[in-house]
């Protein structure tokens, strides 16, 4: 039983930081022009891209959340996910220059992520010690 709540908890954690992709990139993906200059970057295209890569994110977690290897899955998301905050703190310290507010979005990003990030760690590694005792 206390494996099947660990890995139920383990595919909402997975679902959470589906939406939280999905709404990211299609914010980001809607307002890439307006965003671009506000955090210093000289093309939106970048912005654009990451958008792309935000949405195919959410489509793989929302297939792979479902599948029986969910704990192999989640360890994978998180080598891809866990650095994210770090890079999105580092761009804040030694990033160019911004317009008032940019840095605020970029640290909620961080923020946000980061806590999915540690949510699925902790559930990942709950789901493990569950399976071995069970």
């Amino acid at each position: 039983m206390m494996a099947q709540t660990a890995v139920r908890s383990l595919r909402l954690s997975l679902l959470a930081n589906a939406v939280l992709s999905l709404l990211t990139g299609l914010l980001i993906g809607a307002f890439a022009a307006r965003l671009g200059p506000a955090l210093g970057l000289n093309d939106a295209l970048w912005l654009q891209a990451f958008a792309v890569l935000l949405l195919v994110h959410f489509v793989v977690l929302m297939i792979v959340h479902r599948r029986s290897d969910v704990r192999l899955w989640t360890q994978l998301n998180l080598i891809c996910v866990g650095p994210y905050p770090f890079l999105l703190l580092a761009y804040l310290v030694f990033g160019p220059d911004r317009q008032a507010g940019a840095g605020t979005l970029v640290l909620a990003d961080a923020l946000a992520v980061g806590a999915v990030a540690v949510w699925q760690f902790l559930t990942w590694r709950a789901s493990g010690q569950s399976n071995s005792a069970a």
